[in-house]
């Protein structure tokens, strides 16, 4: 009986120490064409894309923009993008919509407070890794006609 708080205690630190080593990324440097102010990520429905956007904002350029390069509407944004605009609103940033064919802006959404209900510890501290870097940008979504999405801009709040 006396091994039980023991246990208890290596478990807690197991734990631990896998949550902090398998959220490690592999950073993967993003180059910056000469007289760019950020790198361009075209968008990737993957994990992989979340990892080159934690990457991107992290090293934190002027701006960083991600292409979209299959179809997508302002209704009908992918939900991967969805999260990290969602973030940018609940760091306090601001997501404005840009109609490309004529100069206009205004808020995308009400502001969003994100319930990590039914995410485990893990998940919620997986979450606030990837996502942390994102909370010193606003972003601009870039559509054109009838709301097609081009691309989507991340700039670094002043």
């Amino acid at each position: 009986m006396g091994t039980t708080p023991v246990r208890g205690r290596f478990c807690v630190v197991l734990i631990l120490a896998l949550l902090t080593t398998s959220c490690a990324t592999t950073k993967e440097d993003l180059q910056i064409p000469d007289g760019a102010t950020g790198p361009t990520i075209d968008f990737l429905n993957s994990g992989s894309f979340d990892q080159k956007m934690s990457s991107a904002l992290s090293a934190k350029p002027q701006t960083v923009t991600v292409n979209l390069l299959a179809p997508a509407t302002l209704n009908d944004l992918p939900d991967r993008l969805g999260s990290w605009l969602n973030m940018v609103e609940k760091n306090h940033g601001k997501v404005q919509l840009q109609d490309d064919s004529k100069v206009q802006t205004r808020a995308l959404f009400d502001p969003v407070s994100m319930v990590l209900s039914g995410i485990g510890l893990y998940k919620m501290y997986q979450t606030r890794v990837m996502y942390s870097p994102v909370g010193a940008y606003n972003a601009t979504v870039h559509y054109e006609g009838r709301g097609n999405v081009s691309k989507v801009v991340f700039t670094r709040k002043e």
